[in-house]
């Protein structure tokens, strides 16, 4: 990783571990994360191979968990970028209407990269919003369900399972 790669993940974490460590979470955080904290991410997830993603994935899950809306709002397109480096990183074929996992037995590394997915597209999903807002979120929100909507079921283990129908759900 790069230098600043490293300072902008500490600040993730420490944002992270205030926000889960409030219940309910704060307000407003120590400091918020920017979409310079989600460039960093989807730059990891672009460089790293993917037997090595699992933890990047894993902060993904979190991010979505714990953050506010204030990183993707403050720039056009970053939550689809985000998305599309998920699904990238997961090792999903192919990008798009061509989204889909090979009806072959996949890896422990796929497996793992694509429960950890799953689990973060879960948390992404559960966002309420209003007005114009809404309207970007149903947009996002229908290509999550499109990505997702080309996964072959049977190729699934029982955590992905549960983490598919989560998304479906939400």
């Amino acid at each position: 990783m790069y230098p600043q790669e490293i300072g902008l993940l500490e600040e993730i974490f420490a944002y992270i571990t205030v926000t889960a460590a409030s219940s309910p979470p704060p307000a407003k955080a120590p400091s918020s994360l920017s979409p310079a904290h989600i460039e960093a991410i989807i730059s990891i997830l672009e460089r790293w191979p993917p037997s090595q993603r699992f933890p990047v994935i894993d902060l993904s899950r979190l991010v979505f968990a714990f953050c506010t809306k204030a990183p993707f709002d403050l720039q056009d397109g970053l939550k689809e970028r985000f998305l599309d480096e998920l699904f990238v990183a997961a090792e999903w074929e192919g990008s798009g209407k061509e989204r889909q996992q090979p009806s072959s037995p996949i890896g422990k590394v796929k497996e793992t990269n694509t429960t950890l997915m799953l689990k973060a597209l879960a948390n992404a999903v559960g966002d309420e919003g209003s007005g114009e807002a809404e309207k970007v979120e149903l947009k996002w929100l229908r290509k999550v369900i499109e990505g997702v909507g080309r996964i072959l079921y049977g190729t699934l283990v029982k955590a992905q399972k549960v983490a598919f129908a989560t998304v479906l759900f939400k």
